[in-house]
């Protein structure tokens, strides 16, 4: 895409969009496990936008979404 100096690696001045599991995936059998699993922390350009276990709340840092306030990305039926 011709974006290597803006993205792709986890780097000083780079774009970060990463999310943190609480479990390694590759630990997991596949089928019956990782439904299981849960974002701990996103990250969206390197602002942190959620942080389910509030681990960043003693650095002064607060998620844009709380675990009270999740957005609504899809339509209820």
């Amino acid at each position: 895409m011709g974006i290597d100096d803006k993205a792709g690696s986890i780097e000083v001045g780079k774009s970060a969009d990463l999310i943190v599991l609480d479990r390694n995936l590759f630990d997991l059998e596949p089928q019956g496990n990782m439904h299981n699993t849960q974002v701990d922390v996103t990250l969206i350009e390197g602002q942190l936008v959620w942080d389910r276990l509030e681990q960043f709340k003693a650095c002064g840092l607060t998620a844009v979404w709380h675990k009270d306030e999740v957005p609504e990305f899809y339509d209820k039926m």
